[in-house]
């Protein structure tokens, strides 16, 4: 796509790991109107400080440190099954947030110091359409806690799914996705970049076939996706990730007391 030209080159280097297919369903209107945001944050810092005052308490809460600097008592962290859990970990947290999340979970941004594992931020970070952000949350509630409703209200508030489509296509949909998050459900899971482009295809494949037009929500969704996978794929272990899930949204959604 011509547009991808235009984006600074730490944004080409996760997009390209995103298959084209996706990013043509994103109106190329829509994703032009966003190069010179991301062109800002990225070379000017833009919003970057403000952001991360915001940003920093609310991870605390889901016990994610994060740092702007690194100290001499900091080094990056080692590709162990610890580390991925404080990935993963984060992943989930961001999409709690009102405020944003920073997009690039690489393990250059991961470090480990006295007080346990941090993240040291880069300067991309943005702020899903509210809709978009909760029908994410929904989405992963209904796969971990197997509750098909969610599942389907979810896919319509990110535009995948049309309410008016019939069922067996709204189930054709949910099929593909459940593949795509693999055997996470009931085991632990090992992250591969290849299986994750190939389940992605995927989806892509059927929003083409059925002619649906996605946010560009996605294309940050895409990049965030990615940075995870870059990361979790040097961890040798296979990880909770069903297990933690359930941490994080247990910790903003307490259950009610009977």
């Amino acid at each position: 796509m011509v547009f991808l030209n235009f984006l600074p080159d730490a944004v080409k280097e996760l997009l390209k790991h995103v298959p084209t297919l996706m990013l043509d369903l994103v109106d190329w209107k829509d994703l032009a109107r966003e190069i010179p945001v991301i062109t800002a944050k990225i070379v000017k810092r833009e919003g970057f400080t403000d952001f991360f005052a915001k940003q920093n308490p609310f991870l605390n809460q889901a016990g994610v440190n994060t740092v702007i600097s690194t100290s001499t008592g900091q080094i990056q962290a080692p590709a162990i099954k610890s580390t991925g859990e404080f990935i993963l970990t984060t992943y989930f947290a961001q999409l709690y947030s009102p405020h944003g999340l920073f997009l690039d979970l690489r393990m250059s941004n991961i470090f480990q110091g006295p007080e346990g594992h941090a993240l040291k931020p880069g300067p991309l970070w943005v702020t899903f359409n509210e809709t978009f952000r909760t029908g994410l949350i929904r989405m992963y509630q209904g796969f971990y806690y197997q509750d098909d409703v969610r599942l389907e209200e979810g896919l319509i508030e990110t535009g995948l799914l049309k309410p008016e489509w019939d069922q067996s296509k709204k189930d054709e949909l949910k099929t593909i996705l459940k593949k795509h998050f693999a055997n996470s459900l009931d085991e632990d899971m090992r992250f591969e970049i290849q299986a994750f482009q190939n389940s992605f295809l995927k989806i892509a494949a059927f929003l083409a076939e059925n002619k649906v037009k996605i946010p560009h929500d996605f294309m940050y969704l895409g990049i965030y996706l990615i940075s995870m996978y870059l990361a979790l794929q040097n961890i040798p272990d296979a990880l909770p990730v069903s297990r933690i899930f359930r941490q994080v949204d247990s910790g903003f959604n307490p259950p009610r007391a009977s």
